[in-house]
């Protein structure tokens, strides 16, 4: 069993901590707030902060200090925390690529760079083909076009208005500079 390890997070010293698990506390403080239009004065005890799922797929805390809501990425504030080899720059990359596990063992500085890599690598990001968001063709029409365009029986000129698509994606896809990763299938 994992003994639990508190830290500061970076920026919010005395504020709230991180631990090795992934979990945020807000420390005990007082607190200013108005009752019935008079100043009040009250001692907040310390508080397990509960993350959301952000819509990027991270999980986020937020908590309000002084007026000041702050929002904190638990992967960052962790690495912070308990990951050496920060540099000016540097991104977390999660290793098994799962943004929900945040312990430090699975975290590690990297550039931007590197992470894009890392992502593609293991699967996480795959923009060829009809994933990509801006595609026009389908896997069934390139293998259509690459057939008669083997055959020689069309033009590319007249094939790419017939498919609303530029007679240069044609010639891409003809030369394996598009859709490379598409295998040839018999088409029905």
């Amino acid at each position: 069993m994992v003994k639990e390890v508190w830290k500061p997070i970076k920026g919010w010293d005395g504020v709230a901590e991180i631990s090795n698990l992934g979990r945020v506390k807000v420390l005990a403080r007082s607190a200013n707030f108005i009752k019935n239009g008079k100043p009040q004065k009250c001692f907040l005890g310390e508080k397990i902060v509960n993350p959301y799922v952000a819509q990027n797929g991270y999980l986020t805390i937020a908590f309000m200090v002084n007026k000041v809501r702050k929002k904190v990425l638990v992967h960052r504030a962790v690495s912070h925390a308990f990951v050496e080899g920060y540099f000016e720059g540097a991104t977390v990359n999660h290793i098994d690529g799962d943004k929900l596990n945040n312990t430090p063992e699975n975290l590690e500085w990297m550039s931007l760079s590197d992470n894009s890599k890392h992502e593609w690598a293991i699967g996480l990001v795959d923009l060829r083909g009809e994933k990509h968001p801006s595609h026009k063709l389908t896997a069934k029409q390139v293998r259509i076009i690459r057939k008669l365009l083997r055959s020689q029986i069309t033009n590319p000129n007249e094939l790419s208005e017939l498919l609303n698509v530029s007679a240069a994606i044609l010639y891409l896809i003809q030369n394996g500079k598009r859709w490379s990763s598409l295998k040839d299938e018999e088409v029905c």
